[in-house]
């Protein structure tokens, strides 16, 4: 019976924990230079895979740009337009204020 009851309150307080953790919990805004790295991030990914923006899957050349290639455009309600470069070639990268990628094209029409 002992072992029933420490195994019953042991789940409550596991459970009571995890309600707690969240009850409150705000998503933090990201800032300009953590949206670049999610562009980044993102960038390499599209190099070995269509995530399904208009940008399609890229080429390996993608794989080499470095942050510095990647800007803020704006900052909009609600997320970042960032541009990356490479060579002649320009994406522009709608990042939502939480760190999400929402969407990736060629010209900044958002």
């Amino acid at each position: 019976m002992t072992k029933l009851l420490s195994a019953l309150t042991l789940c409550s307080v596991l459970l009571s924990v995890n309600v707690m953790a969240h009850s409150d919990h705000d998503h933090d805004e990201i800032s300009g230079q953590q949206a670049v790295s999610v562009a980044l991030k993102s960038v390499k990914q599209m190099t070995f895979k269509d995530m399904g923006f208009e940008a399609g899957k890229l080429d390996e050349s993608w794989k080499a740009v470095s942050a510095e290639q990647f800007s803020v455009v704006s900052i909009e309600d609600g997320y970042y337009v960032v541009s990356g470069k490479n060579g002649d070639k320009t994406l522009f990268f709608k990042v939502s204020s939480s760190g999400r990628v929402l969407d990736v094209k060629t010209s900044n029409a958002f």
